[in-house]
């Protein structure tokens, strides 16, 4: 999210907009210190309250931003997009990931919205093409056990999907359950699942940057490659 509006939207300044919870508020901090670090200005860092009705005040503290931040989730991102779009505005509004029915419905809402998007959620449009064949193969299982995927839910059961597959390849790769040598395996795996994972006793996420997601928006309904950066 901030590379992109650092280097994709040269954003000068940024609002921040996220939960009140204490997830929320760290993620406020740490993207308002990465704003920061990046030469980037912040206007203001506003939280939610559980179950909000309107986000009216909130998105208007941040409304004179080059880029207004969003660490939000769900019903409360399709409250956002109504109040940028009741206030007039035009600023991007960069989103962290979520179900594709809410960012859809938030896009029809407001036009300029940007998010993180998994791979699974811009399949076919997946420009390495070893990815895009393991894209493939976890949905056409997906959608032959749970039916076709409408809401966008399936990258997320695509990593848990990726997570079972890496356990199990670990366990034969040590011959061992024995947790020290999976744990060993782990540690130090490639894999390419529905994202491209590298693990390292430095990097226990095992993915980052383009690795993980890339920037999407929806157009026409669908969900679309903007940026990997």
């Amino acid at each position: 999210m901030i590379s992109y509006a650092k280097n994709v939207l040269k954003a000068k300044s940024v609002g921040i907009i996220t939960t009140e919870t204490p997830f929320g508020q760290a993620l406020a901090t740490l993207l308002a210190t990465d704003a920061t670090s990046s030469g980037m200005t912040v206007v203001a860092s506003e939280g939610v309250p559980t179950s909000p009705t309107s986000l009216t005040a909130e998105v208007s503290a941040v409304a004179s931003a080059g880029v207004i931040l969003d660490g939000i989730t769900g019903p409360d991102v399709v409250l956002e997009a109504e109040a940028a779009a009741s206030l007039g505005l035009s600023v991007p509004i960069v989103m962290d990931e979520d179900v594709t029915s809410i960012l859809q419905e938030s896009a029809a809402k407001y036009a300029n919205i940007v998010f993180t998007g998994a791979y699974v959620q811009v399949y076919p449009d997946v420009s390495n093409s070893a990815l895009l064949s393991s894209i493939k193969g976890f949905l056409t299982t997906y959608d032959k056990q749970y039916g076709s995927d409408t809401t966008g839910d399936a990258y997320a059961a695509g990593r848990g999907w990726d997570a079972v597959q890496m356990f199990a390849l670990a366990m034969r790769e040590a011959h061992s359950t024995n947790s020290a040598d999976i744990q060993a395996k782990l540690l130090n795996m490639s894999y390419l699942g529905t994202q491209i994972y590298k693990f390292s006793p430095t990097q226990l996420n095992g993915v980052s940057g383009s690795a993980a997601n890339v920037m999407a928006e929806v157009k026409n309904g669908k969900v679309v490659v903007v940026s990997t950066k």
